[in-house]
Protein backbone atom coordinates (compact mmCIF):
# COMPACT_ATOMS: atom_id res chain seq x y z
CA UNK A 1 0.00 0.00 0.00
CA UNK A 2 3.16 2.32 0.34
CA UNK A 3 2.86 3.20 -3.46
CA UNK A 4 -0.78 4.30 -3.47
CA UNK A 5 -0.05 6.65 -0.67
CA UNK A 6 2.64 8.32 -2.66
CA UNK A 7 0.57 8.28 -5.20
CA UNK A 8 -2.18 9.94 -2.97
CA UNK A 9 -0.41 12.39 -1.38
CA UNK A 10 0.09 14.15 -4.89
CA UNK A 11 -3.18 13.63 -5.98
CA UNK A 12 -4.70 15.61 -2.67
CA UNK A 13 -2.59 18.66 -3.75
CA UNK A 14 -3.99 18.57 -7.32
CA UNK A 15 -7.76 18.29 -5.59
CA UNK A 16 -7.47 21.17 -4.03
CA UNK A 17 -6.55 22.98 -6.63
CA UNK A 18 -9.53 21.79 -9.32
CA UNK A 19 -12.00 21.51 -6.71
CA UNK A 20 -13.50 25.00 -8.15
CA UNK A 21 -14.34 23.19 -11.11
CA UNK A 22 -16.08 19.96 -9.75
CA UNK A 23 -19.81 19.13 -10.27
CA UNK A 24 -22.01 17.62 -8.26
CA UNK A 25 -21.99 13.41 -8.79
CA UNK A 26 -25.39 14.16 -6.99
CA UNK A 27 -28.13 16.44 -5.47
CA UNK A 28 -28.01 17.95 -2.28
CA UNK A 29 -29.55 16.11 0.56
CA UNK A 30 -33.28 17.90 0.85
CA UNK A 31 -34.47 14.67 3.01
CA UNK A 32 -34.25 11.08 3.63
CA UNK A 33 -35.78 8.10 2.55
CA UNK A 34 -35.82 4.68 4.53
CA UNK A 35 -34.41 1.29 2.32
CA UNK A 36 -36.27 -2.10 3.83
CA UNK A 37 -33.48 -3.70 5.95
CA UNK A 38 -34.69 -6.88 4.64
CA UNK A 39 -33.82 -6.02 0.80
CA UNK A 40 -36.45 -8.27 -0.06
CA UNK A 41 -37.85 -8.41 -3.95
CA UNK A 42 -38.59 -5.05 -5.58
CA UNK A 43 -39.56 -3.32 -1.97
CA UNK A 44 -39.07 0.74 -2.31
CA UNK A 45 -38.12 3.02 0.05
CA UNK A 46 -40.63 4.24 2.04
CA UNK A 47 -41.13 7.40 5.45
CA UNK A 48 -39.56 10.22 3.73
CA UNK A 49 -38.54 13.21 6.31
CA UNK A 50 -39.78 15.39 3.43
CA UNK A 51 -42.08 15.04 -0.02
CA UNK A 52 -38.71 16.18 -1.80
CA UNK A 53 -36.00 13.45 -0.03
CA UNK A 54 -33.62 12.46 -2.69
CA UNK A 55 -31.41 10.65 -0.55
CA UNK A 56 -32.12 7.25 1.78
CA UNK A 57 -30.88 5.55 4.79
CA UNK A 58 -29.67 1.93 4.49
CA UNK A 59 -30.39 -0.35 7.11
CA UNK A 60 -28.57 -3.44 6.05
CA UNK A 61 -29.58 -6.29 8.17
CA UNK A 62 -30.95 -4.40 10.79
CA UNK A 63 -33.50 -7.39 12.81
CA UNK A 64 -36.58 -4.51 12.66
CA UNK A 65 -36.96 -1.84 10.33
CA UNK A 66 -36.26 1.84 11.37
CA UNK A 67 -39.99 3.76 11.81
CA UNK A 68 -41.09 6.24 9.19
CA UNK A 69 -39.48 9.76 10.12
CA UNK A 70 -41.04 11.91 12.25
CA UNK A 71 -39.59 15.11 11.37
CA UNK A 72 -36.30 14.97 10.67
CA UNK A 73 -35.37 11.87 13.14
CA UNK A 74 -35.98 7.96 14.20
CA UNK A 75 -35.13 5.21 15.87
CA UNK A 76 -35.94 2.34 17.65
CA UNK A 77 -33.47 -0.30 19.95
CA UNK A 78 -31.00 -1.49 17.25
CA UNK A 79 -30.29 2.34 15.10
CA UNK A 80 -31.53 6.06 15.07
CA UNK A 81 -31.02 8.47 12.48
CA UNK A 82 -30.97 12.30 12.69
CA UNK A 83 -30.98 15.19 9.13
CA UNK A 84 -29.77 18.35 9.93
CA UNK A 85 -29.23 21.21 7.92
CA UNK A 86 -26.25 21.60 4.71
CA UNK A 87 -25.79 18.07 4.11
CA UNK A 88 -25.48 16.78 7.69
CA UNK A 89 -26.63 14.02 9.65
CA UNK A 90 -26.14 11.25 12.65
CA UNK A 91 -26.16 7.92 12.78
CA UNK A 92 -26.35 5.34 15.61
CA UNK A 93 -26.12 1.62 16.24
CA UNK A 94 -26.53 -0.61 19.00
CA UNK A 95 -25.51 -4.37 18.02
CA UNK A 96 -25.01 -5.61 21.85
CA UNK A 97 -27.83 -8.08 21.66
CA UNK A 98 -27.51 -9.67 17.65
CA UNK A 99 -26.37 -12.82 17.22
CA UNK A 100 -22.18 -12.83 16.67
CA UNK A 101 -22.74 -15.04 13.35
CA UNK A 102 -24.92 -15.68 10.50
CA UNK A 103 -26.13 -17.70 7.82
CA UNK A 104 -25.48 -16.21 4.23
CA UNK A 105 -27.78 -16.36 1.34
CA UNK A 106 -24.44 -17.78 -0.04
CA UNK A 107 -24.32 -20.70 2.10
CA UNK A 108 -21.78 -19.84 4.54
CA UNK A 109 -21.75 -18.65 7.84
CA UNK A 110 -19.89 -15.45 9.17
CA UNK A 111 -19.61 -12.92 10.95
CA UNK A 112 -23.47 -10.69 11.32
CA UNK A 113 -22.60 -7.50 9.61
CA UNK A 114 -24.82 -4.99 10.62
CA UNK A 115 -24.87 -1.48 8.23
CA UNK A 116 -26.27 1.81 8.54
CA UNK A 117 -25.84 4.34 5.88
CA UNK A 118 -27.08 7.16 4.18
CA UNK A 119 -26.26 7.00 0.14
CA UNK A 120 -27.30 8.62 -2.79
CA UNK A 121 -30.64 7.67 -4.23
CA UNK A 122 -30.53 5.21 -7.56
CA UNK A 123 -31.82 6.92 -10.26
CA UNK A 124 -34.69 4.15 -11.05
CA UNK A 125 -35.90 4.64 -7.37
CA UNK A 126 -35.38 8.54 -8.10
CA UNK A 127 -37.79 8.55 -10.49
CA UNK A 128 -40.03 6.25 -9.31
CA UNK A 129 -40.39 8.34 -6.51
CA UNK A 130 -40.37 11.73 -7.49
CA UNK A 131 -39.36 13.86 -10.74
CA UNK A 132 -35.59 13.79 -10.71
CA UNK A 133 -34.96 15.68 -14.10
CA UNK A 134 -33.72 18.77 -12.84
CA UNK A 135 -31.51 17.15 -10.29
CA UNK A 136 -30.14 14.20 -12.56
CA UNK A 137 -26.39 14.55 -14.14
CA UNK A 138 -25.60 12.81 -17.19
CA UNK A 139 -23.31 8.89 -16.30
CA UNK A 140 -19.79 10.03 -16.93
CA UNK A 141 -17.71 7.12 -18.38
CA UNK A 142 -14.66 6.96 -15.86
CA UNK A 143 -12.15 7.53 -18.63
CA UNK A 144 -13.36 11.13 -19.52
CA UNK A 145 -12.81 12.34 -16.27
CA UNK A 146 -9.84 13.82 -14.19
CA UNK A 147 -11.14 13.78 -10.57
CA UNK A 148 -13.74 11.77 -8.36
CA UNK A 149 -14.13 13.94 -5.19
CA UNK A 150 -15.58 12.72 -1.88
CA UNK A 151 -15.81 15.39 0.67
CA UNK A 152 -17.10 16.56 4.12
CA UNK A 153 -16.16 15.95 8.38
CA UNK A 154 -16.95 12.98 9.71
CA UNK A 155 -16.86 12.67 13.72
CA UNK A 156 -16.71 9.72 15.74
CA UNK A 157 -19.41 9.62 18.39
CA UNK A 158 -19.45 6.39 19.97
CA UNK A 159 -17.36 3.29 19.92
CA UNK A 160 -18.03 0.77 22.45
CA UNK A 161 -17.58 -3.04 23.45
CA UNK A 162 -20.57 -4.25 25.49
CA UNK A 163 -18.52 -7.56 25.99
CA UNK A 164 -16.29 -10.23 24.22
CA UNK A 165 -18.83 -13.52 23.28
CA UNK A 166 -17.71 -12.50 19.66
CA UNK A 167 -14.85 -13.52 18.26
CA UNK A 168 -14.72 -10.47 15.40
CA UNK A 169 -16.13 -8.04 16.98
CA UNK A 170 -15.54 -4.55 14.45
CA UNK A 171 -16.96 -1.26 14.76
CA UNK A 172 -16.29 1.16 11.17
CA UNK A 173 -17.23 4.34 10.27
CA UNK A 174 -16.34 5.60 6.65
CA UNK A 175 -17.33 6.19 3.14
CA UNK A 176 -18.05 4.12 -0.14
CA UNK A 177 -18.10 4.85 -3.87
CA UNK A 178 -20.31 2.42 -6.37
CA UNK A 179 -19.45 2.05 -9.41
CA UNK A 180 -21.35 -0.11 -12.32
CA UNK A 181 -20.28 -1.10 -15.97
CA UNK A 182 -22.96 -1.68 -17.97
CA UNK A 183 -21.37 -3.91 -20.49
CA UNK A 184 -19.87 -6.29 -17.94
CA UNK A 185 -23.01 -6.21 -15.78
CA UNK A 186 -20.39 -5.90 -12.97
CA UNK A 187 -20.45 -3.47 -9.79
CA UNK A 188 -17.35 -2.47 -7.86
CA UNK A 189 -17.44 -0.98 -4.28
CA UNK A 190 -14.56 1.28 -3.00
CA UNK A 191 -14.76 1.72 0.55
CA UNK A 192 -12.35 3.94 2.73
CA UNK A 193 -12.69 3.53 6.19
CA UNK A 194 -11.74 6.28 8.69
CA UNK A 195 -11.47 4.18 11.74
CA UNK A 196 -11.53 0.42 12.79
CA UNK A 197 -12.36 -0.53 16.23
CA UNK A 198 -11.31 -4.61 17.13
CA UNK A 199 -10.53 -5.82 20.51
CA UNK A 200 -7.22 -7.86 19.96
CA UNK A 201 -7.36 -9.31 23.21
CA UNK A 202 -6.17 -6.08 25.28
CA UNK A 203 -9.60 -3.89 24.89
CA UNK A 204 -11.70 -2.29 22.03
CA UNK A 205 -9.42 0.00 20.55
CA UNK A 206 -8.81 1.85 17.40
CA UNK A 207 -5.98 0.11 15.01
CA UNK A 208 -4.67 0.27 11.62
CA UNK A 209 -6.33 -2.11 10.04
CA UNK A 210 -5.06 -3.12 6.57
CA UNK A 211 -6.72 -2.59 3.55
CA UNK A 212 -8.10 -5.73 1.77
CA UNK A 213 -10.33 -7.07 -1.00
CA UNK A 214 -13.87 -8.71 0.44
CA UNK A 215 -15.69 -9.34 -3.35
CA UNK A 216 -13.10 -10.65 -5.85
CA UNK A 217 -15.93 -11.24 -8.57
CA UNK A 218 -18.22 -13.06 -6.34
CA UNK A 219 -19.92 -11.52 -3.06
CA UNK A 220 -19.64 -14.14 -0.48
CA UNK A 221 -22.95 -13.08 1.07
CA UNK A 222 -25.40 -12.88 -1.11
CA UNK A 223 -23.96 -15.12 -3.74
CA UNK A 224 -24.24 -12.99 -6.78
CA UNK A 225 -21.60 -13.17 -9.34
CA UNK A 226 -19.79 -10.23 -11.26
CA UNK A 227 -19.34 -8.30 -7.62
CA UNK A 228 -15.65 -6.73 -6.53
CA UNK A 229 -15.18 -4.63 -3.26
CA UNK A 230 -12.11 -3.67 -1.72
CA UNK A 231 -11.74 -2.04 2.17
CA UNK A 232 -9.86 0.76 2.07
CA UNK A 233 -7.86 2.37 4.78
CA UNK A 234 -7.54 6.52 5.44
CA UNK A 235 -4.15 5.91 6.68
CA UNK A 236 -2.80 3.20 3.73
CA UNK A 237 -4.05 5.90 1.05
CA UNK A 238 -4.97 9.11 1.94
CA UNK A 239 -2.53 9.95 4.77
CA UNK A 240 -4.83 9.88 7.82
CA UNK A 241 -4.57 8.28 10.91
CA UNK A 242 -7.50 6.12 12.34
CA UNK A 243 -10.20 8.10 13.84
CA UNK A 244 -10.31 7.28 17.71
CA UNK A 245 -13.55 8.32 19.88
CA UNK A 246 -14.52 11.79 19.92
CA UNK A 247 -12.26 12.66 17.57
CA UNK A 248 -13.32 14.41 13.88
CA UNK A 249 -11.69 14.44 10.23
CA UNK A 250 -12.23 16.96 8.03
CA UNK A 251 -11.56 14.93 4.10
CA UNK A 252 -11.35 16.08 0.81
CA UNK A 253 -10.01 12.99 -1.22
CA UNK A 254 -9.53 12.21 -4.74
CA UNK A 255 -10.37 8.73 -4.92
CA UNK A 256 -10.02 8.12 -8.95
CA UNK A 257 -6.04 7.51 -8.76
CA UNK A 258 -6.87 4.36 -6.32
CA UNK A 259 -9.80 3.00 -8.24
CA UNK A 260 -8.08 3.18 -11.65
CA UNK A 261 -4.95 1.15 -9.70
CA UNK A 262 -7.78 -1.54 -8.47
CA UNK A 263 -8.88 -2.06 -11.74
CA UNK A 264 -5.26 -3.43 -12.97
CA UNK A 265 -4.57 -5.01 -9.60
CA UNK A 266 -8.02 -7.19 -10.22
CA UNK A 267 -7.52 -8.14 -14.06
CA UNK A 268 -6.46 -11.55 -12.77
CA UNK A 269 -10.06 -12.03 -11.55
CA UNK A 270 -12.04 -10.87 -14.27
CA UNK A 271 -12.89 -6.91 -13.72
CA UNK A 272 -13.39 -4.98 -17.16
CA UNK A 273 -10.22 -3.34 -17.68
CA UNK A 274 -11.92 -0.92 -20.29
CA UNK A 275 -12.63 2.52 -18.01
CA UNK A 276 -15.22 3.71 -20.60
CA UNK A 277 -17.45 0.87 -19.56
CA UNK A 278 -17.29 2.50 -16.09
CA UNK A 279 -18.93 5.09 -14.24
CA UNK A 280 -19.76 6.11 -10.92
CA UNK A 281 -23.41 5.53 -9.84
CA UNK A 282 -23.41 5.59 -5.91
CA UNK A 283 -22.15 6.86 -2.61
CA UNK A 284 -22.80 6.53 0.85
CA UNK A 285 -21.29 7.83 4.20
CA UNK A 286 -21.73 5.56 7.58
CA UNK A 287 -20.75 2.94 9.69
CA UNK A 288 -21.12 -1.02 10.25
CA UNK A 289 -21.26 -2.79 13.45
CA UNK A 290 -19.56 -6.41 13.71
CA UNK A 291 -20.56 -8.16 17.10
CA UNK A 292 -21.65 -6.83 20.57
CA UNK A 293 -21.13 -2.96 20.00
CA UNK A 294 -22.51 0.67 19.82
CA UNK A 295 -21.27 2.81 16.70
CA UNK A 296 -22.14 6.23 15.94
CA UNK A 297 -21.01 8.32 14.26
CA UNK A 298 -21.85 12.16 12.72
CA UNK A 299 -21.43 13.77 9.19
CA UNK A 300 -21.20 17.06 8.10
CA UNK A 301 -20.97 18.85 4.46
CA UNK A 302 -20.94 15.19 2.43
CA UNK A 303 -20.33 15.64 -0.84
CA UNK A 304 -19.14 13.51 -3.66
CA UNK A 305 -17.92 15.43 -7.65
CA UNK A 306 -16.42 14.14 -10.61
CA UNK A 307 -14.43 16.10 -13.42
Amino acid sequence: MARRGVVMAAALLVAQAAGAQQAPLFPPITGLWLLPGTHQGAALPYGPSSPDADWMVGQWDIPANLPAFSGNSTSNQFASVTLGAQNSFALAQDATTLPCDRLYGSGRTMVNEYDLLVSSMPIPLLSALADPAARVRPRLPLDTISHVMVSGTVHVDRMREADHACKATQGVVGIGVVLTNLTSRQTLYYQVSFTVYRDPGTGFVATAAPANWFFRGNNVQNGDARQFGYGDRAWASYGMAPLHEGQSESFNIDVLPVLKQLFVEEAADGIDQNLDDWAVTGGYFGESAFGHVQVGSSWTHVDMSEN
